[in-house]
């Protein structure tokens, strides 16, 4: 398992920059310090960071204002690494019926056609071994994609790379 521990100093409004740097340990392990310029306001902030490494621990991420003009106070911390993949939505859509698409070439004519089918199992398993999908189609089950996915609209809440999400307060020392 990779451990970096990732240390944002806050800039942009918040004054001086930090220079970046990066240490690198024995066994997988670093230390990243880096600037973010922010535009934070006083009082309470939402923060989106999509700049993350999916090998970050977020528990070890530190905040703070460099120039030390501004008290930061995390109120809450949430990181997400689970980025878009045809597994994902699959996993996502489990239940549901979603149209595939599936080309066939025939006397040297492509023709496209779309197939509708009931994910029964998406085979998607989290940090695991991925399984075979089963679909349902006309009733019947297989054990592979009848086309290429199509799927509906990702939501306001999808993770397209890892991110971190703060609810910062921000006050003046």
């Amino acid at each position: 398992m990779k451990s970096i521990t990732t240390i944002i100093f806050l800039g942009a409004s918040l004054a001086a920059f930090a220079q970046p740097s990066l240490t690198i340990y024995n066994q997988n392990f670093a230390v990243v310090r880096d600037s973010v310029p922010l535009d934070l306001q006083s009082g309470v902030n939402n923060v989106r960071y999509s700049d993350a490494t999916a090998q970050v621990e977020p528990d070890s991420v530190i905040l703070r204002d460099p120039s030390g003009g501004h008290s930061l106070q995390i109120l809450e911390q949430n990181y997400r690494n689970d980025p878009v993949s045809q597994e994902l939505l699959l996993s996502l859509n489990e239940g549901k019926t979603i149209d595939f698409e599936n080309i066939r070439t025939k006397d040297n004519t492509q023709t496209r056609e779309i197939i509708p089918g009931k994910i029964v199992r998406s085979g998607y398993v989290p940090g695991g071994d991925a399984q075979q999908p089963i679909i349902e189609v006309d009733g019947r089950l297989q054990f592979q994609l009848p086309g290429m996915p199509l799927f509906p609209d990702l939501g306001d809440d999808t993770v397209l790379k890892p991110t971190l999400n703060w609810l910062l307060r921000l006050s003046e020392r």
